[in-house]
């Protein structure tokens, strides 16, 4: 059984790169139900924290509601940012 310790700095490990399933991380079988209930208490409050974002923003851009073109807009934003970049912060 790990230490609370090891479970605190396996959190913290995790959302700073939630890119796996905590509850799967191998050595902390025991500490399944613990791990993916964390899971999913981060999703929520993830969610939560977008949702508030995308309306915020869709309120004022004048959209709101339109989270589709609130993306869109979004994605071309990061392009433009893109293609403005120097040449040398790209290698």
């Amino acid at each position: 059984m790990k230490t609370k310790q090891e479970l605190l700095d396996l959190k913290t490990d995790w959302r700073c790169d939630p890119c796996w399933d905590i509850e799967l991380t191998e050595g902390f079988e025991e500490h399944y139900d613990e791990l993916l209930q964390y899971r999913l208490e981060m999703d929520a409050y993830w969610k939560k924290i977008e949702d508030e974002r995308i309306l915020k923003r869709s309120k004022e851009l004048g959209i709101e509601g339109n989270y589709k073109l609130l993306y869109y807009l979004e994605g071309l934003e990061r392009s433009i940012l893109k293609l403005t970049e120097p040449l040398y912060d790209r290698l």
